[in-house]
């Protein structure tokens, strides 16, 4: 039995210690937003793994069981509070519905058209409030996942959400298989110390009791000290970060101009410009970004901005025509009419658009 019990502490160790090893890669994998999942991030993180037991192994055969007990829950809180440090950044994302975003652009394809990235996104970001949600919940749960007596309940919500993150992302490709993966096993390994406790509580109903610290053998006065100062840290990292999403939102997003935001069909064009392309339809998404839709089926994005109080407008960085940089006004001849006027370098420049309206019942 004292064999089994010794067998049971060094795979609880070893799986501890995997977690955290994964948890810490992530830090340093070459991604973006869209993408982690390249050869050269597995290879990282499979060195970060096989690092991880090459030293793990040995230490967990060298200690004694209290040490090896006390290890083991020092990397479970390393695990449990790293994990909600980078979900709070999901979640705040989220709740900013910034996370994921509907295009005017994107909606005018067909589904077949879409990638797998394109189409959950539009999906999730259709209602925002269903990514606010989504986003409070997640938070929530991270908050939980801090403090020893709730991070049980942190992880019956936190684990059912990685499931299904990780089942869409590989079901529909999306090229962050990777990391979600890592998530998942490393919030595997945090739940794995109350596996015993969970196997009670289903087939004896014996209740299930809080991890006890390995430093304090009662809930003294520093105890209840450091859980303060726990606290505030939370508020204060999760306010912070809150924060920049907003001053974020507030630099990319023109939420408080909707005059041009939507879609317009490109009525006439009158320039002095020659081989000017000929414009069908132009794209003014959410943020400083816009698409342009030509008549011979390409597309092209571009930057823009709009001073309402000046009636400004410029359009730039056009990516397949780099000498196109628009500078003039714009007039509103009705709800659904705009006529620009301008310049397109030193060339006179004048597009009479008309707003397509149906678009606007589709993103709010």
């Amino acid at each position: 039995m004292l064999v089994i019990r010794k067998i049971y502490n060094i795979l609880l160790f070893l799986s501890t210690s995997t977690g955290a090893a994964l948890l810490v890669s992530t830090f340093f994998l070459n991604s973006d937003m869209r993408c982690s999942d390249s050869s050269e991030n597995v290879s990282l993180v499979l060195y970060y793994l096989l690092g991880s037991l090459f030293i793990s192994v040995p230490i967990s055969l060298a200690l004694s069981k209290k040490r090896l007990s006390t290890a083991q829950y020092g990397l479970f809180c390393f695990n449990r509070y790293l994990m909600a440090y980078i979900l709070f950044a999901y979640a705040i994302a989220q709740i900013y519905t910034q996370q994921f975003n509907i295009q005017y652009f994107g909606i005018d394809q067909r589904i077949v058209d879409l990638s797998g990235m394109d189409f959950t996104s539009a999906f999730f970001a259709f209602k925002p409030i269903y990514q606010k949600v989504l986003g409070w919940i997640l938070l929530a749960a991270s908050v939980t996942l801090c403090f020893r007596k709730t991070n049980l309940l942190g992880l019956f919500v936190l684990l059912p959400m990685m499931i299904n993150i990780v089942l869409l992302n590989y079901l529909f490709d999306i090229c962050l298989k990777l990391n979600s993966s890592i998530l998942l096993i490393t919030l595997l390994s945090i739940l794995a110390p109350y596996v015993p406790s969970l196997y009670k509580l289903t087939f004896t109903n014996k209740a299930i009791a809080a991890r006890r610290p390995a430093i304090f053998k009662t809930e003294n006065k520093l105890y209840h000290t450091i859980s303060f100062i726990k606290l505030i840290t939370i508020v204060g990292y999760v306010t912070l970060m809150s924060t920049g999403f907003f001053e974020n939102r507030n630099r990319w997003y023109n939420l408080n101009s909707p005059i041009l935001q939507g879609v317009w069909q490109v009525d006439s064009i009158q320039t002095q410009t020659d081989s000017f392309p000929r414009f069908e339809k132009l794209y003014f998404e959410k943020g400083r970004h816009g698409i342009a839709a030509i008549k011979n089926d390409t597309v092209t994005g571009f930057q823009y901005m709009i001073d309402t109080n000046y009636h400004q407008m410029e359009l730039w960085n056009f990516h397949d025509f780099r000498t196109l940089d628009f500078k003039g006004r714009y007039k509103l001849l009705s709800n659904d009419s705009l006529l620009y006027t301008g310049t397109n370098q030193k060339d006179s420049l004048s597009i009479l658009m008309s707003r397509i309206s149906k678009y606007d019942k589709v993103i709010e």
